[in-house]
């Protein structure tokens, strides 16, 4: 119940959107019976009743008492400081509930922070090109490749930067990577834009 609660944001969930992510196939009544135990057991896990408020057919962790990463991560991004950008990818240890993929309710979300995990990665490292930092943005799109292998946009930005450097050998090496890896997971070839970047460093 807490995994779902804060999927669905944690604040003002609804009591029925509750109980049809969690007992899809239980009927109205053994469903409510269901909703209450559950409610109070965690509420007994948390030590707190009042950590969760139920109040008019709605579900909220009470904030002065319950704290998530992904609020956390989500306020960060929210900050344009370059600082809280960098505490924000930092925060961001893997992708939302991903022992729980077999749970239809917990996908959104987590499709959802991986895209502001990509896109915020993507930021930190342009900033540092801005600036000519190529160091810098490759240690932030390695970072984001650690978490996020498959983000194809990362490789391509890590190419680019290693020829910055001048380490064409090192960007070659990261291609191989890509390509590996989208064959081993996902079955296909890396994409066109990927293709030019790799041709572009090997002088084809």
């Amino acid at each position: 119940m807490l995994k779902a609660l804060i999927a669905f944001g944690g604040m003002d969930v609804r009591e029925d959107q509750l109980i049809d992510a969690l007992w899809p196939d239980a009927e109205g009544d053994t469903a409510r019976i269901s909703f209450k135990t559950t409610l109070h057991r965690l509420r007994q896990l948390l030590a707190r009743d009042d950590a969760i408020l139920h109040r008019e057919g709605r579900v909220s962790l009470d904030r002065r008492y319950c704290w998530t990463d992904v609020w956390a991560f989500e306020e960060l991004l929210d900050s344009a400081e370059q600082a809280s950008l960098e505490k924000a990818v930092a925060l961001y240890r893997g992708h939302f509930l991903a022992d729980d993929e077999d749970k239809p309710w917990a996908i959104s979300t987590r499709e959802l922070l991986k895209r502001k995990f990509v896109l915020a990665v993507s930021k930190q490292g342009e900033r540092a090109e801005d600036k000519k930092l190529w160091i810098k943005a490759t240690a932030a799109y390695e970072r984001g490749l650690e978490i996020d292998d498959l983000a194809e946009e990362f490789y391509q930005q890590l190419m680019a930067c290693y020829l910055k450097l001048g380490k064409r050998a090192d960007a070659i090496k990261v291609y191989k990577r890509c390509k590996s890896v989208l064959a081993a997971n996902l079955g296909i070839e890396p994409s066109e834009e990927t293709e030019g970047i790799y041709k572009t460093i090997a002088g084809q």
